[in-house]
């Protein structure tokens, strides 16, 4: 069939939703806004990146048929996804055993970095229920660019920079079970979540040791507060709650 009898098949609703979940949806909004309009250059952000891999599934898939992996794959990576849509992050590629998930973009939130170290701590649970397996990740906040990659022929919708290098290293350091957040991501977390002691790491192709921190739990603020969307900001819904309560609620938007 030809390419435009292929694009003709998109009218079916089954079709686009399948298609669909190839692309971050902010970006797929993008295309259908302004598909003229695919800029290739990209956009500078601040992004909180994270590493997942998991731990002992080479091993794990030794002397299994490659269908039956394929379909554990799939569940693991269902598993992993969840947290991660709940808390509003965005895949940006999987790589065999591994998956890169970015939060901040296409679409930023104020607390981009609580949001990637909570649905972290439910991805370590969720794996748990996967017996003789579990996961190593790694987070770092910084800058990166972000932005659409390749030709007419295949596009992708990739963040590139240090910060995203960084994670990936932090996450080759961490041990199963694992997660061993960057100082940045760390400095901004402050007391909502529970951190282990301090390492300095000395990473593949970084000239100077880095501070890494594993991240342990949420703080107990934050457990009372887990269910709300935001996450780790528990000051702010304070005051809100009480302005809402003080009979001037109306004037708050």
């Amino acid at each position: 069939m030809s390419l435009k009898g292929d694009i003709e098949k998109f009218k079916d609703e089954k079709v686009a939703k399948a298609v669909a979940s190839f692309i971050p949806s902010q970006v797929l909004s993008r295309v259908v806004r302004n598909p003229e309009k695919l800029d290739r250059v990209g956009e500078r952000r601040t992004v909180t990146a994270m590493f997942v891999d998991i731990a002992g599934f080479t091993p794990f898939c030794e002397n299994r048929d490659a269908e039956e992996v394929m379909l554990l794959l799939n569940r693991l990576f269902s598993a992993i996804l969840e947290p991660v849509k709940k808390y509003s992050g965005e895949v940006d590629k999987f790589m065999g055993d591994a998956a890169i998930i970015i939060f901040g973009a296409p679409v930023a939130h104020e607390d981009d970095p609580q949001r990637a170290l909570a649905a972290s701590l439910e991805i370590l649970q969720r794996v748990k229920e996967f017996e003789g397996l579990d996961v190593s990740i790694g987070i770092n906040t910084g800058e990166v660019v972000a932005g659409i990659v390749g030709n007419d022929s295949h596009r992708e919708y990739t963040v590139i920079g240090d910060a995203v290098n960084t994670a990936s290293r932090l996450q080759s350091a961490a041990n199963p079970g694992e997660i061993l957040v960057g100082k940045e991501t760390f400095r901004i977390a402050g007391s909502a979540f529970i951190f282990g002691d301090k390492r300095s790491l000395s990473l593949k192709g970084k000239s100077k040791a880095i501070d890494a921190y594993p991240l342990t739990d949420l703080s107990s603020a934050n457990v009372r507060n887990r269910n709300h969307k935001l996450v780790g900001r528990d000051g702010e819904l304070e005051r809100a709650t009480a302005f809402l309560e003080s009979g001037f609620g109306s004037l708050l938007i």
